[in-house]
Formats: C-alpha cells, sequence, structure tokens
C-alpha cells in the first residue's frame, strides 16, 4: 500500500475510534489506536529484506526531499504531492501522541523529518530542507506540483488535503509544544 492509500485509511480509521471513544467503547477504541501505532511503525522502520511489499521513507540528498515508498500519483517521480500524502501521517502521529506519548517518543525523529519536507523551521539553518518547500507565500497557497514543470502551471488539485496537512501541522505542533509548528501549520 503506498503513502496516499495507507494515509487516507488512517485518517478513517482515526476518525472511527474517535467514534468508539465517544461512545464509550474503549475496546475498540484502544484496537484500533494500536493498529494505528503499528502502521505508523511499519512506515518508520526499514528492513534491510528488500521486500516490495515494504512501506518506508528515505531521504534523497541530491534532491533534498524526503520520499515515501512506495510511491503514488508521482511522489518520488514528479516530487507532488508530499504535503497531502505527509498530512495524513502527521494527523495519525498526532492522534496516537495525544492518546500515547510514549509511542511518539520513540519515532519524533522520523516524524520530525516527515514534518520537514513539507514545512522546516526557518530558524533551523541546519536543516536540510527548504523553508516550506509546498506553500507560496507570495500566493497564499500551497501548490501539488513538486518540480513546477507542469505546462499548464504547478497546481493545487486539492484545497482540501492541502489545509488538512496544515492542520495537522498544527495539532502537532500543539500537542507536542513545538510552536514552530504550531505556528507555521
Amino acid at each position: 500500500v503506498n503513502t496516499y492509500d495507507s494515509g487516507k485509511r488512517m485518517n478513517r480509521a482515526i476518525q472511527v475510534m474517535e467514534a468508539a471513544e465517544a461512545c464509550g467503547d474503549t475496546e475498540d477504541a484502544n484496537t484500533l489506536l494500536k493498529a494505528l501505532e503499528n502502521e505508523l511503525a511499519d512506515w518508520f522502520t526499514a528492513d534491510n529484506d528488500n521486500n516490495a511489499e515494504d512501506k518506508y521513507f528515505y531521504y534523497d540528498e541530491n534532491v533534498g526531499s524526503l520520499f515515501g515508498f512506495p510511491q503514488a500519483y508521482y511522489t518520488v517521480d514528479g516530487m507532488t504531492d508530499h504535503h497531502f500524502h505527509y498530512g495524513y501521517f502527521i494527523q495519525a502521529a498526532a492522534q496516537v501522541a495525544f492518546r500515547d506519548p510514549d509511542f511518539i517518543a520513540q519515532y519524533s525523529d522520523i516524524i520530525n523529518e516527515v514534518i520537514g519536507d513539507i514545512a522546516y523551521d526557518k530558524k533551523d539553518s541546519s536543516s536540510k530542507y527548504p523553508y516550506l518547500r509546498v506553500f507560496s507565500t507570495y500566493e497564499g497557497h500551497s501548490w501539488a506540483g513538486g518540480y513546477a514543470d507542469n505546462d499548464s502551471g504547478n497546481n493545487q488539485e486539492s484545497a482540501s488535503e492541502s489545509l488538512f496537512s496544515w492542520v495537522s501541522l498544527y495539532l502537532w505542533g500543539t500537542l507536542t509544544g513545538n510552536d514552530t509548528y504550531r505556528d507555521a501549520g
């Protein structure tokens, strides 16, 4: 399963988990929480068995970007849609952090890498990512196209998923006490 489909599935699981919590169904809510933790852990840890089913993130220093494999919708080949896809991971991490801070402490480094790819802290001069890679402060919105080489422009085909990524960043920053992420979101 690719970055986008995994992200969408995690988002649905979060919604069902929240409904179970609201109904007092702690057993099913905890089952969903553990499933979210397992899915994030699978993405956030890489093994070396070269299995085509592996899910992982890889930083490519030649282009200065974090790529999720397997890709979907040209997220690697065209550097497209990173904030759409990664927003789902940030949201899932924030939801888990809200309920299980110990789990998130284990994976905070990779979560910060995912965030860095779309919105690193410009005060951090050691960052390997460009500031707000996908967001144009001049235009006031994000761009989905990664290389800006589309004949029709750089495009932003999903304003809702773009907004979702920034809301997820806000939530992560709020839950972890990171005012820079909160403010960027």
